[in-house]
């Protein structure tokens, strides 16, 4: 009777586990996913956008005018990542007066990590970034690229450090 009681039980544990386990798999974020917040006073918005050459990894693309976002949003091919076209389409020129955007391009091996920036610190000559990557024990196969726009004060003259940590 024992035998009986005990090989249902352990049938139904093995059910739960490998259910709870899926669901981690299949926290994915589709293309186009949106994330906006703010961090130090500093405007941060994270899209899921897979449009990427591999050697775009860990670039920063630097918009300091109308004229260079709308360089960028030329690049961007709206129909596969209409989030990101719309996302920079929302600047106007008179924005540049006073601000300008960090973009930094993530390609990632799963799509399951998440990227996060965890601080930013402007002086008047440096930009400090620190973005920290949030990798699950159980990922995906698929590969993504991420987009993280960040607001910063429009500065002459700047340097910029990015580090990243796992």
């Amino acid at each position: 009777m024992r035998k009986v009681l005990v090989i249902p039980m352990l049938l139904t544990l093995l059910m739960l586990v490998a259910c709870s386990q899926q669901e981690l798999v299949n926290d994915n974020p589709e293309v186009g996913e949106m994330r906006s917040y703010v961090h130090n006073d500093f405007d941060v918005t994270t899209i899921r956008t897979d449009m990427f050459d591999l050697t775009d990894n860990h670039r920063l693309i630097v918009i300091k005018t109308y004229a260079d976002l709308l360089e960028k949003i030329s690049t961007v091919d709206d129909t596969y990542n209409e989030t990101l076209y719309t996302y920079l389409n929302t600047f106007d020129e008179d924005y540049f007066d006073s601000q300008m955007l960090a973009v930094l391009v993530f390609v990632e091996g799963s799509g399951s990590h998440r990227l996060e920036v965890t601080d930013i610190d402007v002086d008047a000559s440096l930009a400090m970034i620190n973005i920290t990557r949030n990798i699950p024990e159980i990922g995906t196969t698929d590969m993504a690229a991420w987009h993280i726009i960040i607001t910063l004060p429009q500065l002459d003259e700047i340097d910029y450090v990015v580090n990243v940590a796992k």
